[in-house]
């Protein structure tokens, strides 16, 4: 059931355009009543032929689909969401890679520390919503959990996250986006330590992010393409690291944890990354209008659009499903124009999601890189979600972005 009514766009005060509410349709459908999980997909793959499987709640998708529904008025399926992070959560204050929607383990190949910040920023932008003092009350112990994580996790040789698996799940390195994240989530996490009462903790969870947003200037700008790295100290294969060495990246190689096994490093990922968005929004580190968010816009614009059908790809070389542009990062792009008053450029974007949508209007996670249409996926819960998070940015009623500081 819907608790309130989102305001529409200026052009628009009858009611909710057909894609928008196809949207947040397809977001309810993906909750489950009882746990509140949500998962990123209707399986497509239940015997792992082509990839991991979809039908599972990773706490990034469900951030992202939680965010549009509070941002839609759709609260008690976001807190729902944000209950269910709250008892699936590590003893050391992290999250599995994936869920079953009863909070099982879900099959995962390895950790991504993004998406403790996500969800700490979440439970931050419900509140800031709701003003919900019962959920604060009760997510509090898991913030503190979490931030505490995020806190132990920080490399102590560049104030970075240490090395993860990224969002996209096939880059292990200290990657920027996680570092984004991480900077949003201790952040969010302040604002909240504030409204309870907690100076101290406020005061160091803030100094803090304020180290990890000077180390994501400093260490992952590239002055040389004057753009973010995708990231840095990437895990790679020998053949790879060959490559790179004769290139001339910096290269090395240590053991693993047990000694057993050579493992192989090379100091910069130069691939522009669509995922460098997350800077700017959700997480702020950026400003929408900052000289670094130009360098990012820029560069996205220029190595990763699609010139035969359109839209952005996630990064270069990707190769995953046909390596197809996506609708994620075209409406993520589009999510940046708005927010900067760019309004003809972001509604360009968004119309192209909505011209690849299938006859049902429901979005895949990607686009035929040769005749357009649906590719792979479909519904991706994430498209949806950040068609919702584009429209409401084109109208310039993002109510919680960016969080209050408090």
């Amino acid at each position: 059931q819907k608790n309130s009514t989102p305001e529409q766009s200026p052009g628009d005060k009858k009611r909710l355009p057909d894609e928008v509410q196809h949207s947040l349709l397809t977001l309810k459908l993906l909750c489950h009543r009882e746990t509140g999980g949500i998962i990123a997909a209707p399986e497509l793959d239940p015997f792992y032929t082509c990839c991991g499987g979809y039908a599972y709640c990773w706490p990034r998708d469900g951030f992202f689909a939680a965010v549009a529904l509070d941002e839609a008025g759709f609260y008690k399926e976001a807190r729902d969401f944000y209950l269910y992070c709250l008892k699936v959560q590590e003893t050391d204050g992290s999250w599995k890679q994936r869920y079953f929607t009863d909070g099982r383990w879900a099959p995962f190949w390895g950790h991504q520390i993004d998406q403790v910040g996500a969800v700490l920023w979440g439970y931050a932008h419900h509140f800031t919503l709701t003003g919900e003092q019962n959920f604060l009350a009760a997510v509090w112990p898991s913030v503190c959990r979490g931030v505490n994580y995020l806190l132990r996790s920080l490399s102590p040789a560049n104030n970075l996250p240490q090395p993860s698996f990224d969002l996209w799940e096939d880059n292990y390195c200290q990657s920027t986006y996680a570092a984004a994240a991480t900077y949003g989530g201790l952040k969010a996490a302040a604002a909240l330590a504030k409204t309870k009462g907690e100076p101290a903790r406020a005061a160091l969870w803030r100094e803090t992010a304020a180290k990890v947003k000077k180390a994501i200037l400093i260490r992952q700008w590239e002055a040389k393409t004057r753009c973010f790295l995708r990231g840095i100290n990437r895990r790679i294969s020998l053949n790879e690291y060959h490559w790179y060495k004769e290139h001339g990246y910096q290269v090395w190689s240590t053991t693993d944890p047990l000694g057993l096994y050579p493992v192989y490093w090379v100091g910069q990922d130069r691939r522009i990354d669509a995922a460098l968005a997350g800077l700017v929004f959700p997480f702020r580190a950026l400003k929408p209008t900052d000289f670094w968010t130009n360098r990012i816009i820029q560069a996205i614009e220029k190595f990763l659009t699609n010139r035969q059908v359109g839209g952005i790809h996630r990064y270069e070389g990707d190769v995953y499903a046909g390596g197809n542009p996506w609708v994620i990062t075209t409406l993520w792009l589009s999510i940046i124009y708005a927010l900067r008053g760019e309004k003809e450029k972001a509604l360009s974007l968004y119309r192209w999601v909505i011209k690849n949508a299938n006859p049902l209007g429901l979005l895949p996670e990607q686009v035929n890189k040769q005749v357009g249409g649906p590719a792979w996926v479909i519904p991706l819960g994430w498209s949806h979600a950040m068609l919702v998070l584009a429209y409401l940015a084109l109208g310039n009623q993002l109510r919680g972005y960016p969080l209050a500081e408090n």
